[in-house]
């Protein structure tokens, strides 16, 4: 966020200025997952001045972690800790906020920011990225009458409760919170919805300014399919290993693997054991050269274990990648089925419920096969749709529901 200038708080922050809104970013000085800190300080909080915007970014000490542990747990809660002493000492020199915005990377997030704008006598505004506990549930880590979960739910219930405006980046949020039988105590008129999006003016600068020379990319005389990120179970990239094998004779068909991850070492073992020249692992790029690469591919792939995605995305889905894929003016296909599917519901290519290597060959066959007017239709709906997310646009209606309040 702060060293890409990318994602959506970065971008939501970005035009805010724009229009006229000065906005802080706090933010945990530890990197997601990485055992490692985004800058050597060992100071409860320290200020950090996005160089592009302008806009300041607070980063809060927050112990390192890997995986999803006990050191996950206790950085969250450092956060939650030390974002209070930096708020009290960042409102004594730049003054108190006229609303605070907590986004949930994890639930205490949104707790303090709602502590803190009562302190502050302010509106509060709850960003709901994800739906804690239920996504535990639903990809199986814990039974759903735990002790756990039923004291999560009770803090899930208070956080709408608490807050002035609800954002789910979901569209089906609403639908959620009538299924939980809270509709009673959490009326609609609060909940809003402002999914993830890409911040198109960048995403073009990005084609032009950070190009890959890739053989393959410029390779005209075959049909490429992309994936780009990560490569672990979780992605399913194993059954899109076992398609490339049932479609190897198809020698007009490549597949482009942009990414790395704890899988990578098996399937590469799979290819070379099975002998596929169709499946080539082009490593880990850049971010800002990723634009490149998927505009200048002819398929894009979101991929997921579409097992473990069944009843999980029941409600919307918001990958930052959808927008991505979108906004590179091609054809998706996806292997699992979300609830309001934007694919779907825009006509962008096919995303289905795909369990099955022989299933998955002959969706990608009917996007490959598809005549001239077809494909050039379905690369319009994509690009027409990342228009519809773009941040700038996205942005706009932050603004309707900041003004509401």
């Amino acid at each position: 966020m702060f060293f890409d200038n990318a994602g959506r708080h970065y971008s939501f922050a970005k035009y805010l200025k724009e229009k006229g809104y000065e906005s802080t970013i706090f933010c945990s000085n530890a990197q997601h997952g990485t055992g490692k800190v985004f800058f050597d300080n060992d100071a409860p909080w320290h200020i950090h001045m996005n160089e592009s915007t302008n806009i300041p970014y607070v980063f809060i000490k927050g112990r390192p972690y890997i995986g999803n542990g006990k050191d996950r747990i206790l950085c969250m809660l450092d956060y939650y800790k030390n974002v209070k002493i930096a708020a009290e000492k960042y409102a004594e020199q730049n003054g108190i906020p006229d609303i605070i915005i907590g986004s949930q990377v994890h639930p205490l997030a949104v707790l303090v920011a709602e502590q803190l704008a009562k302190k502050y006598k302010c509106k509060c505004i709850a960003e709901f990225r994800d739906l804690w506990p239920e996504s535990i549930v639903a990809i199986g880590l814990a039974k759903k009458i735990s002790p756990i979960i039923v004291a999560m739910r009770m803090l899930e219930k208070r956080l709408y409760k608490k807050a002035d405006a609800i954002i789910f980046t979901l569209e089906g949020g609403y639908e959620y919170i009538i299924e939980r039988h809270w509709d009673s105590v959490i009326p609609k008129s609060k909940v809003h919805y402002i999914n993830n999006g890409v911040d198109l003016k960048d995403y073009d600068k990005n084609i032009e300014k950070n190009v890959i020379n890739d053989p393959l990319l410029e390779d005209d005389q075959h049909f490429n399919v992309i994936y780009a990120g990560t490569i672990r179970r979780a992605n399913g990239l194993e059954e899109l290993i076992d398609s490339a094998i049932v479609l190897k004779d198809n020698e007009n068909i490549h597949f482009l693997i942009y990414g790395d991850g704890d899988q990578l070492d098996e399937l590469k073992t799979k290819v070379e054991k099975t002998k596929l020249n169709n499946v080539f692992f082009r490593g880990r790029i850049p971010r800002n050269c990723v634009p490149y690469v998927l505009s200048r591919g002819n398929l894009n792939l979101l991929n997921y274990n579409a097992v473990a995605a069944v009843g999980f995305y029941r409600f919307g889905a918001s990958q930052n990648k959808l927008f991505e894929y979108f906004a590179s003016g091609k054809p998706i296909l996806a292997n699992f089925k979300t609830g309001h599917d934007l694919i779907e519901k825009y006509n962008c290519g096919i995303s289905k419920e795909i369990l099955n290597a022989d299933e998955y060959a002959k969706n990608l066959l009917d996007i490959v096969n598809l005549s001239h007017e077809e494909y050039e239709s379905l690369c319009r709906n994509s690009r027409d749709t990342a228009e519809k997310y773009d941040y700038k646009k996205l942005t706009d209606i932050l603004i309707g529901i900041i003004e509401s309040l």
